[in-house]
């Protein structure tokens, strides 16, 4: 989304600054140009999904600890591993769904090896 966007290239600005921390009103002003409550609102949400989660660490009510480039990297990483997983994990319950729902037998010799090897 836009705003995911918008938060990262703040998160790069602060990095270039050599920012390591910041507060709410502050980054609400950056990343949505005020800081009234609804946008101071707002931006508390966003930090509280997983793109803001990945960049800052919360410290406190409102204040916010920009993470390194190589802790943003390892969480981002992991958060995509972790999608990835439960993608695969739903197509599979869907895939016996569906043989359930046909009355057809779910052949397991049809899975990748590594549904083989859990089964």
């Amino acid at each position: 989304p836009e705003t995911a966007g918008t938060l990262d290239a703040t998160w790069d600005l602060l990095q270039e600054s050599g920012e390591t921390a910041i507060n709410l009103v502050s980054l609400s002003e950056l990343v949505f140009g005020d800081a009234t409550s609804s946008s101071c609102y707002a931006c508390y949400r966003l930090m509280l999904t997983s793109t803001g989660r990945t960049l800052f660490k919360l410290k406190g009510a409102t204040d916010f600890v920009l993470r390194s480039p190589n802790e943003a990297a390892t969480m981002r990483a992991q958060l995509e591993q972790e999608a990835k997983a439960a993608a695969e994990k739903e197509a599979l319950a869907s895939r016996i769904q569906q043989s359930m729902s046909s009355g057809q037998p779910f052949d397991v010799q049809e899975e990748s090896t590594e549904i083989q090897e859990d089964s």
